[in-house]
C-alpha cells in the first residue's frame, strides 16, 4: 500500500523554499519505502542560506545571553512536549527501534539542547577547550554532501 510522502523545503531567510537542485526520496530503511521528499540544495542555495546567517548575525549576537538561554530551553521543552510525534519520524528515517530511538535519539538531543542553553550563560575565557562553546556566535554552518 503506497502512502501519501510529505514535502519538505529549506528555511532561508525566514522564508520556506524548495531546493534549487531538485529533491531526493527519505527511505524508510525497514520497508524501503519512500516516506517523505528532502530539499536537495544548491550551491546557489547554500549562498543564499549563508548570506542570510551572516545578515541575522548582528541580531543574534546583540541578544543577551540570558534570552539565547532562555530560547534554547523553550525548543528544548517544544522537543520534549512533541516526544511521542517524533519518536515515529525518527524511528521511520533512521530505522530506529521504539527503544533506541526513546533512550537515544530524543534524549540526545534534548541533552545538546539543554547543555546549549547552560553555556550560553557561563562566563568563558580564552583559550577554550574543544568541547566548550563561547558564548558569543561565530557563524553559520551547512553541509555540502
Amino acid at each position: 500500500m503506497a502512502t501519501a510522502t510529505k514535502d519538505y523545503r529549506n528555511h532561508i531567510g525566514g522564508a520556506w523554499v524548495a531546493g534549487s537542485a531538485g529533491s531526493y526520496g527519505i527511505v524508510n530503511p525497514a520497508t524501503e519505502q519512500v516516506i517523505a521528499e528532502a530539499p536537495e540544495a544548491s550551491v546557489a542555495d547554500a549562498d543564499a542560506a549563508a548570506a542570510a546567517a551572516k545578515a541575522a548575525l548582528p541580531g543574534w549576537k546583540r541578544t543577551p545571553p540570558e534570552e539565547r538561554a532562555n530560547l534554547l530551553q523553550k525548543l528544548a521543552d517544544a522537543v520534549r512536549a512533541r516526544e511521542d510525534e517524533l519518536l515515529p519520524l525518527i524511528m521511520a528515517e533512521t530505522g530506529a527501534t521504539l527503544k533506541v530511538g526513546s533512550a537515544l535519539q530524543v534524549p540526545q538531543a534534548l541533552n545538546r539542547l539543554e547543555t546549549y542553553a547552560r553555556m550560553a550563560t557561563m562566563d568563558i575565557s580564552i583559550p577554550v577547550q574543544p568541547s566548550v562553546t563561547p558564548t558569543t556566535p561565530l557563524a553559520a554552518g551547512g553541509l555540502i554532501g
